[in-house]
């Protein structure tokens, strides 16, 4: 036997050996990317749960609203109805201009009408003389008719009488001044203001919004499957809906396939306080994961990929070792190659190096935007625990328990830092993200033709609170000759909110003045405090990335450092400039110039300095 050769059961132990550690490897690897995957799923079925109940409770708010909106004005006039008939008699026009008002504040309403003892329609909006509706046989007037003592009925959907539209009717009693029964008067509300209210929530392609009567009837769904009233009082529900329904519950979730479209849903549905209705939102399980499945498939191929790679270092590393280097020469080879290959792989890594500075920018970006929604889970749970506490836990606390309300005290104070640190570290992701995108140029800019008077009301409106809330005043200095000019609103927007949030951080008393003028061809914008004000040495740093230029009186740094870095960015992409004018003690001043030409600056050209 040659000194090289390696006896077949030194083969044999090294071939298992290798087999066992890749197999354990590729297992453990298979067992973390399933395990973060189940998570992940867990998190969007998570997010896509509070995202149905907070829509259902948005609209159940809004249809709740505005029916008692309607109500109120019913009940106005009614009163001003029957007031008229005790005072010997109605008069018309006097009504009708009465209900025009009326209806006229209440966008929700198609119309609103009166109708006599006998059904016959005989005031109100697009009554017109000569017309001859009858609502007699009508449900509702029925039940108002034969019940002294009713009080907003709501009518199933039907076909208006004046307006042929399908409708929902909210109507209540006119009585005579000794009680008896003299007519209706009632709004009319069409089916296609439901759906177009619902079509404003966005809900994805495949999600559904669905409002159903006590009996779980269809009032309106959209998408609508057909015209409009094709499918009013189908009763076709899921059974996971009906069960909760007949249990007594208000509100609820809980996921279902729908007959009707052939799509699988998470819903979230709650009852209309106070009313004989119901809201249902859906979300598609096939959209909200779609990103899931994504991240699955792309999981699924770096562990295939990660498979291979380790079979085939595993049979090179076998061939290495069955070749067995014997002898010096041999190894003296090895080592020149192995210093020819590390040479090369140094030049690759150094190109590399350089190619991963270039996409610093982009990897910063990608990494920013997968942190920021944790981050929002983690404190919007933190709110909704810390509401939870306030709303459900603290009151039940006996006051007298100390070490309880030390320790209900603890809780909400470390919720706060929690909401605190997450909303800090939110901007700062934001910041990052932004920065970023500016400095990879990916950006989507949109110059249009913009009023700057417009965005600084809308700025003001925005940081108002957040002014007032340590007590100090803001102020609108802004010239009547403002021209329109080509800019992106939303970045003009950011900048100013950014330069006031600094303003604010800084300022203990005084206010903040924000101003704008018109200046030989050019738009000068400031925006002033009565700070501590900026050093001398430090304002030339101010605008620089990462830069945090703390209270000078308290040498404490404030910010990310990276906001006024963006407002230099967008203010350079729009061709003009920006700067800050400080005294200590005295305030600062920060200008920026915007020209009125319409020049837009792509993020491959060489930005104003």
């Amino acid at each position: 036997m040659k000194k090289g050769d390696k006896s077949p059961a030194s083969q044999g132990l090294f071939i298992k050996r290798m087999a066992t550690a890749v197999i354990l490897i590729n297992l453990f690897v298979i067992a973390l990317s399933g395990l973060s995957l189940r998570r992940s799923l867990l998190q969007h079925e998570e997010r896509a749960v509070v995202t149905a109940q907070n829509l259902s409770q948005v609209l159940e708010r809004y249809i709740s609203g505005a029916i008692d909106k309607v109500d109120v004005t019913l009940l106005a006039i009614s009163d001003e109805i029957e007031k008229q008939v005790a005072s010997g008699g109605i008069e018309g026009q006097k009504v009708n201009r009465f209900i025009a008002r009326q209806c006229a504040r209440l966008p929700e309403l198609d119309g609103m009408r009166m109708a006599d003892l006998q059904g016959n329609i005989i005031y109100g909006t697009d009554v017109t003389a000569g017309l001859k509706a009858n609502i007699a046989d009508r449900e509702y007037f029925v039940r108002l008719r034969e019940n002294p003592k009713a009080r907003l009925v709501i009518s199933k959907p039907v076909v208006g009488r004046v307006s042929g539209k399908w409708v929902i009717i909210l109507a209540r009693r006119l009585n005579k001044p000794d009680g008896s029964f003299s007519g209706v008067v009632y709004g009319v509300i069409t089916l296609e203001s439901f759906i177009k209210v619902f079509a404003s929530i966005d809900v994805g392609k495949q999600g559904s919004i669905t409002l159903r009567d006590e009996e779980l009837g269809l009032v309106a769904r959209y998408p609508e499957p057909g015209k409009v009233g094709s499918s009013i009082g189908q009763k076709t529900v899921s059974s996971e809906f009906l069960e909760l329904v007949k249990a007594g519950r208000s509100s609820g979730t809980f996921h279902a396939f729908s007959k009707v479209d052939k799509v699988e849903r998470t819903m979230s549905f709650r009852r209309i306080a106070g009313y004989p209705l119901y809201i249902i939102t859906g979300l598609s399980t096939e959209e909200y994961l779609a990103d899931w499945r994504d991240e699955a498939l792309k999981t699924s191929v770096m562990v295939v990929l990660f498979f291979l790679v380790t079979l085939c270092l595993s049979l090179l590393g076998y061939r290495d070792w069955v070749r067995g280097k014997t002898a010096v020469q041999t190894m003296k080879e090895n080592l020149e190659t192995l210093v020819q290959k590390r040479t090369a792989e140094l030049v690759v890594a150094t190109d590399r190096a350089e190619a991963a500075s270039r996409a610093k920018s982009n990897f910063l970006s990608s990494v920013s935007h997968e942190l920021r929604t944790p981050m929002t889970s983690i404190f919007g749970f933190a709110k909704l625990i810390k509401n939870k506490m306030e709303a459900d836990i603290a009151p039940r606390l006996d006051p007298g328990d100390k070490k309880a309300m030390r320790s209900a005290q603890q809780i909400r104070s470390n919720l706060d830092i929690i909401v605190s640190e997450g909303e800090r570290l939110t901007r700062l992701i934001n910041d990052v993200l932004d920065l970023a995108k500016l400095d990879a140029g990916r950006v989507e800019w949109h110059f249009d033709k913009t009023d700057l008077p417009e965005i600084v009301n809308h700025v003001v409106t925005l940081s108002r609170q957040q002014v007032e809330s340590k007590g100090l005043s803001m102020n609108v200095e802004l010239s009547n000759d403002l021209p329109p000019i080509s800019a992106d609103r939303d970045r003009i927007l950011q900048v100013l909110l950014n330069l006031i949030s600094n303003a604010v951080k800084f300022t203990e008393r005084g206010g903040i003045t924000i101003g704008a003028c018109l200046h030989d061809r050019e738009i000068i914008v400031s925006v002033a405090d009565t700070g501590i004000g900026i050093n001398a040495e430090d304002q030339d740093k101010v605008f620089d990335k990462f830069q945090q230029i703390g209270d000078t009186l308290t040498a404490k740094p404030h910010g990310t450092g990276l906001g006024l870095a963006i407002c230099r960015e967008i203010i350079n992409r729009h061709g003009g400039r920006i700067w800050v004018e400080s005294e200590h003690g005295k305030g600062s001043i920060f200008r920026f110039v915007l020209p009125l030409t319409s020049e837009k600056f792509s993020p491959e050209e060489e930005l104003p300095q």
